[in-house]
């Protein structure tokens, strides 16, 4: 059913529905169905829409954490906790991405 919805979203996309809401709802499917890279790709394009949107980063920075990518994963998550100072989730993501770095 994902793989469907994916399919959908794409093909809105492709007719030039190009916007938020679409390239959001793609990267939650790709991260979905375990696809870090392709989500990487949707949740960017959200960013460049609305530099500001909460959703998109993190994804970013949960996406690149998983993915061992520390260095990209920290300033989404960073702005993830700035948005956001009172999620506590996005503290400890921002925590564990800095201790992770730390141990390389």
């Amino acid at each position: 059913m994902i793989e469907e919805a994916i399919t959908y979203y794409q093909a809105a996309i492709d007719s030039g529905l190009q916007t938020v809401e679409v390239y959001l709802y793609l990267g939650i499917a790709y991260d979905d169905v375990g696809k870090p890279l392709n989500a990487i790709e949707a949740y960017s394009q959200v960013v460049s829409l609305d530099p500001n949107n909460v959703e998109a980063h993190q994804g970013l920075g949960l996406d690149y954490l998983y993915l061992e990518l520390f260095d990209k994963a920290i300033p989404h998550l960073q702005k993830w906790a700035d948005l956001c100072p009172d999620d506590p989730n996005a503290l400890f993501f921002l925590g564990r991405a800095y201790h992770e770095k730390g141990k390389r």
